[in-house]
């Protein structure tokens, strides 16, 4: 019936449309992530080189606490990224749960005015729910995608920085 079609078709929209918005913070969050992530590994690689340097002058206390700043930091923003991330998941199951809602609900009234059998409301409701599965897939695959590109990113800038030697 085209009352539930529409319905369906709404839902699908917003779950794409839902996925599509958080991406743009999703980015940003990534980008900051790997920030982050090469900012402490640049505190640990100086640490490490300069460890004489730093005994001799005293300067532990200012490694370690640059250390623990960097580390807290990155800890924040991976929080708030997976947060993101489970946001994304939650709210298209929440969509696709009240698609079904509203499904159920016209289809009784639908019943109740004797356009649609209770059958035809089962098998509405169940082919529903399968239709949207490659949606809910969609959402995912472009999370996916996502941090797969800016991964990609994130190694190319490292690349142009510290191009790779030709010794054999």
């Amino acid at each position: 019936d085209w009352p539930m079609l529409i319905r369906l078709l709404l839902g699908t929209l917003a779950r794409l449309l839902f996925a599509l918005v958080v991406q743009g913070r999703m980015h940003v969050l990534a980008e900051t992530t790997y920030r982050a992530s090469a900012q402490r590994n640049a505190t640990l690689i100086e640490g490490l080189v300069g460890f004489e340097t730093i005994k001799a002058m005293g300067a532990e206390a200012l490694t370690q606490r640059k250390w623990e700043h960097s580390s807290h930091f990155l800890t924040e923003v991976t929080s708030k990224l997976r947060l993101l991330t489970a946001s994304i998941n939650n709210g298209s199951n929440s969509i696709q749960q009240l698609i079904t809602v509203a499904i159920v609900v016209l289809g009784v009234y639908l019943v109740i005015n004797g356009e649609m059998t209770m059958g035809g409301l089962i098998a509405c409701s169940m082919l529903a729910s399968r239709a949207l599965v490659p949606v809910a897939q969609t959402a995912g695959l472009l999370t996916q995608y996502h941090n797969a590109s800016t991964s990609l990113t994130s190694l190319d800038e490292i690349i142009k920085v510290a191009p790779p030697s030709d010794e054999a």
